[in-house]
């Protein structure tokens, strides 16, 4: 029998050109491409090779060569005791005289507790993070995954008392984005180290005095900072044909991204006669000369309430101009629901998942997406050194959320994060990793 839309079709110009190209059917038994070599599975707990964790201190890690590193993640112990007052008991925490309790927790969790976290190899500085940049590459993964960061990281629900509570983080170095392919080869390549450097005494306060009759005070103390590393592990003839076949013909090149920022921008918000409802506008010049793909615009209280110190709070309007011209002003909400584009797959999704809490603080990181989406591969980029007077411009509601919680900032920290795409070269002869081009 005949079917109208095949039928059809035989007289489609659309049709014929399509078939005069490579077309696939997908109802053809194929396996090409699609089995993977049998390999084994390791979650390595790796120790510190120097330092402790605590407030201004730098703690080392040395990667072990044990194949394939695809993630790493790291592993925060931390000690907790709270006091409730007189009470000391689960009633006060409902009772009218005592505030919420979250009100009173970082919303950061223990991200706040990070400073920075760097991979070098022999010295060379290969990606440093700090705590922005970070908070940039997890407002990027799908939503689920961003999700889970916020669940173990404590960024949006109390951290547990009376017991040691662990905090678990991958951390999002530019090969976490495609681990197969950028996956750091351990066997081959010179020896990693990963260095975590932690915050002031500040930053380790997770919780802060409440108000009402009896006090909330909690008081956090980091015991023990791990790594975890993700390998996988393959027979010796598979693991020769990845070297052969990567290195075999000398200088192996690879384009990844590699995070980068502006230094911070301080901005001051007490200008006389201002009412909760002033709209402030901020001019950043921007002066990084990378070839950027995205970038990330924060806007961080540093005064006011002690739980939102540090992270992200909402911004009105974001505009970019290029060459004097303009080249986006748009509602930032528009940016934070569809700011990523390539929705094809959930790598590309918007700030804001399913779900998200409401007081999550990463539905607060901007992102202005240059290229087609991540899972289009390196589809654009934009040469800043090219660009004459790029500038930022950003407006803000003053000390006021949406929530009505942010309470009387006059001082902010406008950060802008990029990621950028540059060589990364592995020496065939020594293994010896090194950043090449990045403009």
């Amino acid at each position: 029998m005949s079917n109208p839309i095949l039928s059809s079709n035989q007289s489609s110009a659309v049709v014929a050109t399509i078939n005069e190209s490579t077309t696939k059917n997908p109802w053809v038994y194929n396996e090409t491409d699609r089995l993977t070599v049998p390999h084994a599975l390791q979650l390595l707990n790796i120790q510190s090779s120097s330092g402790q964790a605590s407030a201004n201190t730098t703690v080392t890690f040395d990667l072990p060569k044990n194949g394939l590193l695809q993630q790493l993640f790291v592993k925060i112990t931390g000690g907790t005791h709270e006091t409730y007052g007189e009470n000391n008991n689960e009633a006060y925490r409902s009772s009218d005289d005592a505030q919420p309790f979250d009100e009173h927790q970082r919303r950061l969790g223990f991200l706040s507790t990070i400073a920075s976290i760097r991979l070098t190899a022999s010295g060379r500085i290969i990606e440093k993070l700090d705590r922005q940049q970070l908070l940039a590459r997890i407002a990027d993964m799908p939503p689920a995954y961003k999700q889970s960061v916020e669940s173990s990281m404590f960024m949006t629900r109390p951290v547990d008392g009376f017991i040691s509570t662990v905090a678990t983080m991958p951390i999002p170095f530019y090969f976490s984005r495609d681990q197969q392919r950028y996956g750091l080869l351990t066997n081959f390549e010179e020896p990693f180290r990963v260095e975590i450097q932690f915050g002031s005494d500040d930053d380790m306060k997770l919780m802060h005095t409440a108000g009402g009759t009896g006090s909330v005070l909690v008081n956090d103390t980091l015991q023990k900072v791990e790594l975890i590393g993700h390998y996988r592990q393959l027979d010796e003839p598979q693991m020769n044909e990845i070297v052969s076949k990567n290195y075999g013909d000398g200088l192996l090149s690879r384009i990844v991204d590699i995070s980068k920022r502006e230094a911070v921008h301080d901005v001051r918000a007490d200008k006389p006669a201002m009412t909760d409802s002033t709209v402030l506008t901020e001019r950043m010049q921007l002066k990084e000369n990378e070839a950027v793909r995205a970038m990330y615009v924060m806007l961080c209280p540093q005064d006011g309430p002690n739980h939102l110190k540090g992270a992200p709070a909402p911004i009105e309007e974001i505009e970019l101009r290029f060459n004097n011209s303009t080249v986006l002003n748009v509602p930032a909400t528009l940016l934070r629901y569809y700011g990523r584009w390539g929705q094809s797959t959930d790598l590309a999704s918007g700030s804001v998942g399913l779900g998200q809490m409401v007081t999550g603080c990463l539905q607060y990181v901007y992102k202005i997406d240059f290229g087609l989406g991540y899972d289009k591969g390196l589809s654009n980029v934009v040469a800043m050194r090219e660009i004459s007077n790029p500038e930022l411009v950003v407006k803000f509601r003053w000390a006021q959320d949406e929530l009505g919680t942010l309470g009387k900032v006059t001082e902010y920290k406008l950060h802008v994060v990029y990621d950028t795409a540059t060589f990364l070269s592995t020496s065939s002869s020594t293994g010896r990793v090194q950043l090449s081009i990045s403009s």
